[in-house]
């Protein structure tokens, strides 16, 4: 009986370590909040102003993030009106995709003007892209954006452009998958439980 116990154990602490972590960082900048999370087949950013009379009437230009590898082209999943996933990063601190870093960074670049849709008034804006074996590097991930007080961009006011680590909460969760391994793990250790006290 303890041999099954120790089987099930090392069994379940090998599944738990095969599987792929999830990385997730946060940044916050003039009231915006940068969520980014990786994972081996996707790219994800969440953007969302915490107080309105600060950010509510910004307009997001083009977005990038980087600190990750990957295979193959980024695919499209979801974004805001008028982005389209790139491949390649952004220019360091004037925005603009320019398929620079490519297969290490992926760019949702804007078409002008910005749709109200892109007004960080409207709620959380998300970005995400399917990636093939993402892998996220030792130094976390980065975030580059440009965010304007007009939809067109010029002649608006530019309010920020990040070129800033998203290290306001990096955290490494594991993948759904990998939680429901380890369930399954521990539904069958409660299994061999109750047939010793069953026999």
């Amino acid at each position: 009986m303890y041999r099954k116990l120790i089987f099930a154990s090392i069994f379940v602490a090998v599944l738990a370590l095969a599987s792929a972590p999830v990385q997730a960082d946060t940044l916050t900048v003039n009231d915006v909040l940068f969520t980014a999370t990786v994972t081996p087949g996707t790219v994800t950013l969440t953007v969302q102003c915490t107080d309105m009379s600060v950010c509510g009437g910004y307009f997001l230009g083009d977005v990038g993030l980087k600190g990750f590898t990957f295979t193959g082209l980024p695919s499209n999943i979801t974004e805001p009106p008028n982005y389209a996933v790139q491949n390649g990063g952004t220019n360091n601190g004037t925005g603009g995709c320019n398929s620079t870093q490519l297969n290490m960074a992926v760019c949702w670049a804007l078409t002008l003007p910005a749709p109200a849709g892109d007004q960080l008034s409207n709620g959380t804006l998300t970005f995400e892209a399917g990636i093939a074996n993402g892998l996220v590097g030792t130094d976390g991930l980065h975030l580059q954006v440009t965010a304007w007080d007009d939809p067109h961009e010029t002649p608006g006011t530019r309010v920020f452009a990040i070129s800033n680590a998203l290290n306001g909460g990096n955290i490494t969760v594991p993948e759904p998958g990998t939680m429901a391994l380890l369930g399954a793990g521990l539904l069958s250790l409660v299994g061999f439980g109750r047939r010793k006290i069953t026999s």
